[in-house]
């Protein structure tokens, strides 16, 4: 018994001790004034996808195309084969815009892919960047 009122004392100094510690950058004013925090200087994109085979695993983005696309939004994005192509490149897009996005993915010799409803939140700093990886099948 001694052991037990231990831990839940301890674990109720360790809440204390935690709570004041996240609150510690906090005002009294009851408001969201982002005044005081420090963001990066960067600009960045709400998706970022990646364009595999998926039945090798390999990147296929060269001559790629990505369609990104929201209520009232919508954005292509090309990685068009010009000299050298890197298959792994990035596609990016909707740069610090937060929504629900459904995203198109086509690519020559392939079956297009789609995926749907892709939340995108933002914070006090911009996007909280999606990842997602299209792996197309032939």
């Amino acid at each position: 018994m001694f052991t037990r009122s231990f831990n839940v004392k301890g674990s109720v100094l360790k809440l204390i001790l935690l709570s004041s510690v996240l609150l510690n950058g906090c005002d009294d004013s009851n408001n969201n004034d982002s005044d005081n925090v420090n963001c990066p200087d960067v600009v960045s994109p709400a998706l970022t996808i990646e364009v595999k085979d998926k039945n090798t695993g390999d990147f296929i983005g060269c001559g790629a195309t990505v369609i990104i696309e929201d209520t009232g939004y919508s954005e292509e994005v090309i990685n068009e084969v010009t000299g050298s192509c890197d298959n792994s490149t990035l596609y990016q897009g909707a740069y610090e815009r937060d929504g629900v996005y459904d995203v198109h993915v086509s690519q020559e010799g392939y079956l297009d892919w789609s995926t749907y409803s892709v939340e995108v939140t933002s914070g006090v700093c911009g996007v909280s960047t999606v990842h997602l990886i299209a792996e197309l099948e032939k």
